[in-house]
């Protein structure tokens, strides 16, 4: 995993609006962080076992983690997240709680990453709490929980469906599977107090599937504050086409961010990369970025480049990515030098 450039962790009582890290993994995971104004942090997934990211936060100042979430069971997003615990134990460093939709297999196995994280949570009493949101009875629509609040922002959980992810949960343990992405997270973080409705808001979807895209699509239609129009996204499922419901576009109102592996062949896709090009490019200043350089970008543009331009390597495109989340919209404000080259062939700098 690349480290965060020097500019990008600075002291987190320097932090005065919310900040949106997306870090880089050399695996195919993810790996996300917000950083609140008081120094406290909060971590959605983690995908590798380097927590070096992780590390440089609390060495900048991290008082306390609001929240440790999984959006779902399988390992590209969960392989960290008891080494992130085990280092706030140590650190003495305290963890509100841990947050995930559906547990991963019965049996603690090599592989069983959210079970181990969580049984690990328990022995050093770390509240460890299932979250999914209220559908049932049918019809009802509940108001969605919240991962975390103050009076001016608040982190909301807006799938997946009671109903759905109990379901998968079950079906997952007798079959001693991991519950499948139909029951990923989805969060979305907004600002309370702000006069810009769809302005300074992220929306974090995990391996969500159109379904329960559409779920919270649905949900937010009954709660006009929690509408899901965001100007800043990180993907859905790095960016696959399957995952990439057609409707999800409208809802970009700015910079959007493929948290990938290196050139993987499906993830992302270059369809979606050119459909997220324009979509950034419409919105005026915005941009697409991606962690790592892909393969879509490499067979699209690497007949273009000089011969002496190493574009058929692995790599990273932007790297770790920073983005501050103020009232007035979002900003990417730093991403690792790597890779420069790169970005002149990619979908990122498309029109």
């Amino acid at each position: 995993m690349a480290s965060p450039s020097s500019d990008q962790v600075e002291s987190l009582e320097a932090i005065r609006d919310v900040e949106l890290y997306v870090f880089r993994l050399r695996s195919h995971g993810n790996a996300c962080a917000f950083v609140f104004p008081d120094a406290t942090v909060g971590v959605v997934d983690w995908g590798s076992k380097d927590i070096t990211p992780f590390t440089k936060l609390l060495d900048a100042g991290a008082s306390r983690l609001r929240f440790v979430v999984a959006t779902h069971a399988h390992s590209d997003h969960t392989k960290g997240i008891e080494l992130i615990l085990r280092k706030c134990v140590q650190s003495s460093i305290p963890v509100e709680a841990l947050y995930y939709p559906a547990i991963g297999k019965p049996r603690l196995g090599p592989y069983d990453y959210l079970n181990k994280a969580a049984h690990y949570a328990i022995q050093n009493h770390i509240r460890v709490h299932p979250v999914s949101v209220v559908d049932f009875p049918p019809g009802v629509v509940q108001p969605p929980p919240y991962l975390a609040r103050t009076d001016s922002w608040e982190v909301t959980i807006l799938a997946p469906p009671s109903s759905t992810n109990s379901r998968h949960q079950l079906t997952s343990h007798w079959n001693e599977k991991n519950p499948g992405n139909i029951t990923s997270i989805i969060l979305l973080f907004r600002y309370l107090d702000n006069e810009h409705a769809s302005s300074g808001r992220a929306l974090l979807p995990g391996d969500a599937t159109p379904a329960t895209l559409g779920f919270a699509a649905s949900l937010a239609g009954h709660y006009p504050d929690l509408s899901i129009d965001n100007d800043a996204i990180v993907i859905p499922h790095h960016g696959s086409r399957k995952n990439w419901p057609d409707w999800l576009t409208q809802h970009v109102r700015g910079n959007a961010i493929v948290s990938a592996g290196p050139n993987g062949r499906d993830h992302p896709h270059k369809d979606v990369l050119r459909t997220l090009s324009r979509a950034c490019a419409a919105t005026g200043g915005s941009r697409l970025y991606c962690t790592s350089y892909s393969r879509a970008c490499r067979e699209e543009f690497a007949s273009d480049a000089p011969e002496s331009e190493s574009l058929l390597g692995h790599g990273a495109c932007f790297g770790d990515i920073r983005v501050r989340l103020s009232r007035h919209g979002s900003s990417v404000v730093g991403h690792d030098p790597n890779g420069p080259a790169r970005r002149s062939f990619g979908f990122c700098s498309q029109p």
